[in-house]
């Protein structure tokens, strides 16, 4: 059964494991360049932007020997403007600036609302680290070094 065929709930409950797609990969991406699409949400409600970076193609690996992510593969970096006391998050404001400065000279906008809707599904450069969890926050998580437009 083709993905085209699932265009009812009926169709796809119906379906056998093997018609289902597989879902993407959520692996960290490993440290190093790569070529993603890229597209936002705003949460209005949590005061966050979730940027999702879907898996295009590896630029340059930092350890030669990871192994790159599948084709649309997922990442996502989520940018919290508010504390959890209530009070702004300087960091997360900074870390969008950063995101936003470098869209904005392909993507011209009078807010950053308009940037980051205006770049939507762009195809981008980012660097990327992996920052390794801990006692208190223990998965790994996507460390953005850079991103530029290409």
């Amino acid at each position: 059964m083709t993905q085209d065929a699932f265009d009812s709930l009926d169709n796809i409950l119906d379906a056998t494991l093997d018609d289902l797609a597989d879902a993407p990969s959520t692996e960290i991406f490993p440290a190093g360049a790569h070529k993603v699409k890229f597209t936002s949400k705003i949460d209005d409600k949590k005061l966050q932007v979730q940027i999702t970076f879907t898996y295009v193609e590896p630029l340059e690996l930092s350890e030669p020997t990871a192994v790159p992510p599948a084709k649309d593969d997922k990442n996502f970096l989520f940018i919290s403007l508010r504390k959890k006391d209530g009070t702004a998050n300087e960091m997360g404001q900074g870390e969008l600036k950063e995101v936003v400065k470098a869209l904005s000279g392909t993507f011209p906008g009078n807010s950053t609302r308009e940037i980051l809707d205006g770049a939507q599904n762009a195809e981008v450069a980012i660097v990327t680290k992996v920052k390794k969890g801990n006692e208190q926050y223990p998965d790994d998580k996507l460390r953005l070094v850079s991103l530029e437009v290409i």
